[in-house]
């Protein structure tokens, strides 16, 4: 198996005061893969050997022969499974820390806030990945000794790459628009709508008439169930973007997604390019 680990979806982060930690795990089984492509590979020999035999390019006893050491060649696909037996997959997961040559299990007050698939069990296949995410409260942050951490995954005998956790004292004093972003979403996610409301407006602004800013404003709208307001939202934001991007033919898939998932909620239909609607 193979464990990506991103803390607030980077690989190194800095925790300011304020913000939260979210511990982001990605599963995936590339040996599976590799083995089914390698597997395929023997099957297109196999075709290629039994042409040959047809068009009586070789004998029956080289085609036996090659056949056999084709055969012995196929590699067994294994598709590991995690989780079952009444403990879900994403309970199976652990977090170490690194104190000097040891690594200890990592202490902080994580908490599951989101997970795919929720199933108790996963069968990892080929094109089958797992996620979720631990996360803490600002609250529960600020907490933390100041320090750097270094913290890895692991799950069975699969671990993770490390991640490097700096944690300060210190107010962020200049926190990116993607990071105010991320912790938005975060407390939109905790409910805590009127502080994200607080931090969406600090982000957008200097750019209030931007796309991301417009995303992040029907974002909170659908968090606080203003299905009207988020859909005005996003076509300002669908309409940004074409200005921003002039050169672009298509315009980002989830605009446009959520434009139609919001138009169904409050019954609005798109009957042209210029946006209009008209009421089911």
């Amino acid at each position: 198996m193979n464990l990506y680990l991103r803390i607030n979806e980077e690989f190194q982060n800095t925790l300011y005061m304020g913000d939260p930690a979210i511990l982001s795990l990605t599963i995936s089984n590339t040996a599976t893969t590799e083995a089914e492509q390698y597997n395929m590979y023997l099957l297109n020999e196999a075709n290629r050997l039994k042409e040959g035999l047809e068009k009586q390019e070789i004998s029956e006893e080289e085609y036996t022969a090659e056949m056999e050491k084709l055969e012995a060649q196929k590699i067994d696909v294994k598709v590991p499974e995690i989780g079952g037996d009444g403990t879900p997959w994403y309970n199976t997961v652990r977090f170490h820390v690194s104190e000097g040559e040891e690594w200890n299990p990592l202490t902080w007050k994580l908490e599951r806030s989101h997970s795919s698939p929720e199933e108790d069990s996963v069968r990892l296949t080929s094109d089958t990945q797992a996620y979720a995410e631990y996360s803490m409260s600002p609250e529960a942050v600020t907490e933390l000794p100041e320090d750097v951490y270094e913290i890895k995954a692991t799950l069975g005998e699969a671990e993770s790459n490390i991640v490097i956790v700096g944690v300060s004292k210190k107010i962020d004093p200049q926190p990116t628009p993607d990071k105010m972003a991320f912790t938005a979403r975060y407390l939109m996610a905790a409910g805590a709508l009127t502080a994200a409301e607080a931090l969406i407006g600090k982000m957008t602004e200097s750019q209030p008439d931007s796309t991301q800013s417009h995303i992040m404003r029907g974002e909170y709208y659908i968090a606080a169930q203003d299905y009207g307001k988020a859909l005005e939202s996003f076509k300002l934001a669908l309409e940004a973007f074409k200005r921003e991007n002039p050169d672009e033919y298509e315009p980002p898939v989830y605009i446009e997604a959520m434009i139609a998932e919001l138009s169904l909620l409050t019954g609005a239909v798109n009957i042209g390019e210029d946006d209009e609607t008209t009421e089911k």
